[in-house]
């Protein structure tokens, strides 16, 4: 029997350059059905029990009912009327926006969006293992540790774009991956437009784009001259920016600057280097949760001085981020390694400053499930060794160094790295595949 479950692991997958559905045994797809409805199960029961569905934290949902009911992507900002922004990127609003006619329905809709998009993770996480060349069981594997992924489970039961992002990042693994499976100019215009469908989503992904345009033609190998490497490589940038062109074309006309991403991006650099976080760090309080309340009380009343133009207070906020920074270099390398290790954490910071026994408990739990999902991610690249920096793997490795380069310059939280779980998984899938390999029993010739 020991022999029987070692050779599940260790079947052969005949599906790794191909495009098409495998020819799968019956019951390997029953296991799959099986770990697509846990996902679904669990993420329900998360949304149901934390009840947040009907708050509005970040915004999005503002700018979903203003597109809906005003025909403006806007925030209500203490008017009847909404005003443009371009403060959050547009993908997840435009999603929000039919959940929000439902009106007392839309928590519900919500749900249900949030749930679509964990099954279809779960279930591209496997097709992706298969693609990568993993045994069947172990890419099962893979897709039922997102199923359980503490951060998604948290995320799907918020309007937030976490879950939507993770989708995403799964959509875009497996187009790049067909267009290293076989290089051609449309494969390689559909992997840019996938990355730009991400940038839309969170902006962080721009750093992925950056870094996989860079490096595409190395990819290849010496599978195609140079030239055709390099056309490839502006086949991407350019499926890409077809993607973000009317979001880019929207602001240019509504702001006279033609933004790519957001007017966020100067709020969270500003709010990871400022005088107010450098103090709480050269104060020795290190790993303890800095309190922005007074920062954000503060920074109110800089923007008060630039009026109530959202470019400007964008471009007032890098200003002041990047001036910190340049009288602090040594404490902005510091709070640098502190984000860093705020985006890989194992546990959670606490929501509010009392929490209950239970809180507690399933926040230090996820630290376990994360502590030991790291380790198996570990073993699994030590197996893989320089497989991780080579095609199909160097797509996943391009996404987890591109975000914790960005993570490390703006502000962040462990939340952040809910995109990179489905490479995680896979790796630890990988781990696990080693581990159970090397207790395996020795089969002795007969």
């Amino acid at each position: 029997m020991a022999n029987e479950t070692a050779a599940d692991w260790d079947e052969p997958n005949e599906d790794r350059a191909g495009d098409g559905a495998p020819d799968r045994p019956v019951v390997e797809r029953w296991m799959v059905l099986g770990v697509v409805t846990l996902a679904i199960f669990l993420r329900g029961r998360a949304a149901e029990e934390m009840q947040t569905l009907n708050r509005d934290p970040q915004g999005y949902r503002q700018i979903a009912e203003a597109l809906t009911r005003h025909g403006v992507y806007g925030l209500f900002l203490f008017t009847s009327k909404p005003i443009p922004t371009a403060y959050r990127p547009p993908i997840y609003p435009l999603l929000l926006a039919p959940s929000v006619v439902l009106r007392e329905g839309a928590p519900l809709a919500v749900a249900m969006l949030h749930l679509l998009f964990g099954a279809l993770t779960v279930w591209l996480v496997w097709r992706l293992g298969c693609r990568w060349g993993m045994p069947l069981r172990a890419a099962l594997l893979a897709s039922g540790l997102i199923a359980v992924d503490p951060i998604l489970l948290n995320r799907s039961g918020q309007i937030v774009s976490e879950t939507l992002a993770t989708l995403l990042a799964v959509v875009a693994l497996h187009a790049l991956t067909s267009f290293s499976d076989r290089p051609t100019w449309r494969r390689a215009g559909l992997a840019g437009a996938c990355l730009g469908l991400g940038i839309l989503c969170q902006p962080t992904y721009l750093a992925w784009l950056a870094c996989t345009v860079a490096l595409l033609p190395a990819a290849l190998g010496q599978m195609l001259p140079w030239r055709i490497r390099w056309s490839q490589a502006c086949a991407c940038l350019l499926g890409a920016a077809a993607v973000l062109a009317p979001w880019v074309v929207r602001n240019q006309m509504q702001f006279g600057v033609p933004i790519v991403t957001t007017t966020h991006g100067g709020y969270a650099l500003l709010l990871g280097n400022n005088p107010s976080v450098y103090d709480h760090l050269r104060s020795g309080a290190w790993g303890s949760d800095w309190d922005p309340r007074e920062f954000n009380a503060t920074w109110l009343g800089e923007q008060q001085t630039v009026g109530a133009d959202e470019v400007s207070r964008d471009r007032l906020a890098y200003a002041l981020a990047w001036q910190n920074i340049r009288d602090e270099p040594s404490m902005f390398l510091l709070s640098s390694v502190a984000r860093v290790g705020s985006l890989w954490g194992l546990v959670p910071s606490r929501v509010t400053p009392f929490e209950g026994h239970r809180a507690r408990f399933l926040r230090y739990a996820t630290g376990v499930w994360y502590a030991l999902e790291f380790m198996l991610a570990a073993l699994g690249v030590f197996e893989l060794g320089r497989r991780i920096a080579r095609t199909p793997w160097l797509w996943g490795t391009l996404l987890v160094v591109s975000f914790t380069a960005a993570q490390a310059t703006f502000s962040g939280s462990l939340y952040e790295r809910a995109p990179l779980a489905p490479v995680l998984t896979l790796l630890a899938a990988t781990g696990a595949r080693e581990l159970w390999a090397g207790r395996r029993p020795i089969k002795l010739a007969s």
